[in-house]
């Protein structure tokens, strides 16, 4: 455990050097600018070779313990972040940056309402909830009306995310979808556990929420380059591209601890309103201890986990 603990420090510290180094290489050493564009390619290759990808490979084959990824699809993942870096640059240091920018935050916008609305079903196929657990749990949760519930069956392997339980819901749209195979290996009370956890983070406005917080850190990293750029003017404005990365990495450090912190927190507030509604904690106690454990401690625990370990979880509804 102590060497993944490592792996995290060693990833901050080899991304700030990789930054700085960049730039002291084409600052100090006066390089000329004969392209920007050239200059977005080399630095983004340069990211994905000595960086991105050896960085993933140590990630997946030695700190998961059961990757199931192959090697192509990390390197298309190192081919994604170059067009990360290209779309980031042309944006954030075109000289038509605002209105660049405003077309990539209304894409975000459109993108969301997409996911949303309709591509998420072209990843599954649906079936209604049993009637007899669907007819119980709308006479005990009236509310639960509004919300459309489906068993789910992943149409291909499209990971975790379509075979577990999960609410997608968008203002006036709200969906609970849970993986069919729970069918087989939860009772009735602990699917309807599930169920109104999830309908826990519909009512919090969870997805709203998170949507929110995005706009508003992009909109936030958008005016921190701008101050930067006016600062700066005597240089080339695309060397602000390798500060920027370390700006980036400062963020991860600082923020998504504290971002995954409050989604940890939304899970045990789900799990408390689940078990209110129930009026017991029985069920949800069966539940959480029938989920895969997680052996991550220490900083990788601090920035993965979006939930908190189910030792904590249980000794949360016992509270109550």
């Amino acid at each position: 455990m102590l060497a993944k603990n490592i792996y995290f420090i060693v990833c901050f510290i080899l991304f700030l050097a990789f930054n700085f180094g960049f730039l002291y290489v084409f600052k100090k050493k006066e390089i000329p600018f004969k392209s920007t564009f050239k200059f977005i390619l080399l630095y983004s290759v340069s990211y994905v070779l000595l960086f991105s990808i050896p960085s993933y490979f140590v990630y997946e084959f030695l700190i998961l313990e059961d990757s199931k990824r192959s090697i192509p699809s990390i390197l298309g993942d190192g081919i994604g972040d170059i067009v990360v870096i290209f779309i980031f640059a042309f944006v954030f240091f075109h000289k038509y940056s605002k209105i660049m920018f405003s077309l990539l935050l209304s894409l975000f916008v459109l993108g969301v309402y997409f996911h949303y609305d309709v591509a998420s079903s072209a990843f599954f196929n649906t079936k209604p909830l049993p009637k007899a657990l669907y007819n119980e749990l709308i006479q005990e949760t009236p509310s639960l009306k509004d919300v459309n519930i489906v068993m789910t069956q992943p149409k291909e392997d499209v990971g975790n995310m379509y075979k577990n339980a999960q609410s997608i819901s968008l203002f006036n749209k709200k969906n609970i979808l849970i993986g069919e195979h729970y069918l087989e290996k939860y009772t009735y009370n602990e699917i309807k556990f599930l169920i109104l956890h999830e309908y826990g983070h519909i009512k919090s406005r969870h997805s709203e929420f998170s949507i929110i917080l995005g706009i508003l850190g992009f909109i936030g990293f958008f005016l921190i380059i701008s101050q930067l750029k006016k600062r700066n003017q005597e240089d080339h404005p695309i060397l602000l591209l390798p500060i920027m990365g370390n700006v980036l990495i400062v963020y991860c450090i600082v923020v998504i601890p504290l971002l995954l912190g409050i989604k940890r927190q939304t899970e045990y507030n789900v799990d408390t309103f689940a078990v209110k509604q129930m009026k017991t904690a029985t069920h949800a106690i069966s539940t959480i201890e029938k989920f895969k454990t997680s052996k991550k401690k220490g900083l990788i625990k601090l920035y993965t986990n979006t939930h908190p370990s189910n030792v904590d979880r249980i000794k949360n509804v016992n509270k109550l």
